[in-house]
């Protein structure tokens, strides 16, 4: 009787056949699962790069963001202590005014904060007005403090409120407050001096808005 030593040889492979065959499987499962773990890792290190941009786009907005808010305040903090009847407040104003047109292009999403900021500049402006008027030579030091003292007030309170916002964010309702505030004031002075009614347009000078736009 004939005892079969050999399985793989009743079924047509011999030892070394089937050695050959169970190497090449595991070669293709090893470079499969080595083609995987690449593209796992080549995945990775798309991501992390993806992140490392955004991380730096980020940390450059918010450089720029910083240093926008820090020349603002600082304008605006150089008219406290000032009197515009000593000393000229065009250079003064012109810097605030470009400092803060940068500042409002920067945080375009933040509605009304351009109007605030350009009733602050006006009412700014009328206190200033205020301010050379009631000048007379030969005043004392005191009288000086005492005369400029609401344009130093105007300069302070819009430091304080740019400070403000740079640490809390955009809220419209702080927005309209402090808008509705600076124009009731500008309004009251007007009518506290006589000047007549406030103007509000010049004629003849039209801006775009996003309400043309429509069209």
């Amino acid at each position: 009787m004939r005892v079969a030593t050999d399985p793989a040889s009743d079924a047509g492979l011999s030892t070394n056949e089937l050695l050959t065959l169970v190497l090449a499987v595991l070669s293709v499962l090893v470079a499969v699962g080595g083609t995987y773990l690449a593209n796992e890792r080549a995945k990775a290190g798309e991501k992390t790069a993806r992140e490392a941009l955004e991380d730096a786009r980020l940390a450059r907005k918010e450089s720029v963001e910083l240093a926008l808010w820090t020349g603002a305040i600082e304008a605006a903090n150089r008219h406290m202590g000032f009197d515009p009847a000593r000393e000229a407040v065009g250079t003064r104003n012109q810097d605030l005014r470009i400092r803060l047109t940068l500042l409002i292009d920067h945080l375009h999403e933040w509605d009304g904060f351009d109007t605030w900021l350009a009733e602050e500049m006006s009412l700014g402006s009328v206190i200033a007005r205020v301010v050379m008027e009631r000048h007379r030579p030969g005043e004392t030091v005191t009288e000086q403090l005492e005369r400029a003292w609401e344009y130093s007030a105007w300069a302070l309170a819009l430091t304080k409120n740019l400070r403000y916002l740079r640490r809390y964010g955009y809220k419209p309702k702080h927005i309209k407050y402090l808008r509705d505030a600076a124009h009731e004031r500008r309004v009251s002075l007007y009518e506290a001096n006589s000047w007549g009614q406030m103007p509000t347009e010049v004629p003849g000078i039209e801006e775009l808005d996003d309400d043309l736009l429509e069209d």
